[in-house]
């Protein structure tokens, strides 16, 4: 029995977010644990007695869709000037290239970086090599459709 062989990828990767069909660009970092989406303003609200959050998110053409999903933990970040940031983390369904996973992934204020998302090693592990010469190497094309 043979494993499925490592797919390699650039640096920054076109992903698609599902179920909201959402084309947006990630930077995928093996640096970095979790992945994260930009979505600096959120709503916490309770249902059926747990956390959930609503967020929006922006694709690269200027549309906005709006997720409402439950808060799986909290993140907390311990940034370069010693703050610590405190982030929901929720799962969402990314497809990259042609793999699919429901991932976790912390919301935070990324507008004033060049990618709106960052793909991290939770999602990267086993199946995909980052090469930092390369990018735009595939376009998400994940024939599993989530039920969530």
């Amino acid at each position: 029995m043979h494993a499925d062989p490592a797919r390699v990828m650039g640096w920054v990767e076109p992903v698609e977010i599902l179920p909201a069909k959402m084309k947006i660009l990630a930077k995928l970092d093996t640096g970095a644990a979790t992945s994260s989406i930009d979505a600096a303003q959120y709503e916490e609200f309770k249902r059926a007695g747990k956390s959930w959050v609503r967020f929006d998110v922006s694709d690269r053409n200027g549309g906005t869709f709006q997720f409402e999903r439950p808060v799986v933990r909290v993140s907390r970040i311990r940034r370069s000037d010693a703050a610590t940031v405190v982030r929901p983390v929720v799962e969402l369904g990314v497809c990259l290239g042609g793999v699919y996973r429901v991932t976790q992934v912390n919301l935070a204020d990324r507008a004033h970086l060049n990618h709106p998302m960052l793909i991290g090693r939770r999602f990267l592990k086993a199946k995909i090599l980052v090469d930092p010469s390369r990018k735009f190497t595939s376009e998400p094309r994940c024939a599993k459709q989530p039920s969530n």
